[in-house]
C-alpha cells in the first residue's frame, strides 16, 4: 500500500519519467479512476507510477537530490555532494559575518534599553541631562539635582560599557577565520557581556 506521502516517479511509454511525482497528481492525470486512500504498489505499475525508495543523503556542504534511476525493478532516490569551493566559503563566511553583525547591533539595543528604558524616556533623560547640566554650571543646582546627574552619569557609563563589550565581539566576530569558529560567537551569551 502507497500512502499520499511516499515518493513516486511516473514512467511514461516513451521511457521519459514525471518526477516528482505524487499520488495527488496521478489522480488529476487519471480522472476517471476511482480515489483509493492507500492504492497497492502493483495497482499503480499499471499505469507506470513506481515508488521511489530512499536513500539516506550524504555529507557535503552542497547536497543536492537528482532524479532517482532504475536498480533492478526497482527506482531508488539519489543525491549528489559536494565540498564548497573557497569562492563560496569566502562569501558564505562574509554574508554570515553580516547576519552576525545585525543580531549583534539588536542585542546592543536590548541591553542599553534594558539599562535605559525606551527611546522616550531616553529623550527624557537626556534632556532633565541638559537641564541640570545648565543649572550646575549656574551654580543652581542643589543635592537632589547632584544625585540625579550621578544617575545619569552612571546610566551614561553602562552604556558607554555595553558598546565596549559590543566592540570586543565585534572583534570576534572579524577575526572569525571559518564558519565553525563564527558559528561559536553566540552574541546573546551573557558571559561575552560581564
Amino acid at each position: 500500500m502507497i500512502d499520499h506521502a511516499a515518493p513516486l516517479i511516473r514512467v511514461l511509454g516513451d521511457g521519459s519519467t514525471e518526477w516528482p511525482y505524487s499520488l495527488a497528481r496521478f489522480y488529476q492525470d487519471f480522472p476517471h479512476v476511482s480515489k483509493v486512500p492507500s492504492p497497492a504498489a502493483a495497482w499503480l505499475a499499471g499505469f507506470g507510477v513506481q515508488q521511489v525508495q530512499l536513500v539516506a543523503a550524504p555529507a557535503g556542504d552542497i547536497v543536492t537530490e537528482l532524479e532517482p534511476q532504475q536498480v533492478g525493478e526497482a527506482w531508488v532516490q539519489q543525491w549528489t555532494a559536494r565540498a564548497y569551493t573557497q569562492e563560496e566559503r569566502d562569501s558564505l563566511l562574509a554574508e554570515r559575518k553580516a547576519e552576525k553583525r545585525l543580531e549583534l547591533a539588536e542585542e546592543r539595543r536590548r541591553r542599553i534599553d534594558e539599562v535605559t528604558g525606551p527611546q522616550d524616556e531616553k529623550n527624557n533623560l537626556l534632556l532633565q541631562g541638559t537641564l541640570l547640566l545648565n543649572k550646575k554650571a549656574k551654580g543652581n543646582a542643589n543635592q537632589q539635582d547632584e544625585d540625579l546627574l550621578d544617575v545619569l552619569e552612571a546610566l551614561g557609563n553602562m552604556a558607554i560599557y555595553v558598546r565596549e563589550k559590543e566592540a570586543e565581539i565585534d572583534g570576534a566576530i572579524e577575526g572569525a577565520a571559518s564558519l565553525e569558529t563564527l558559528d561559536q560567537i553566540d552574541v546573546k551569551d551573557a558571559a561575552r557581556w560581564l
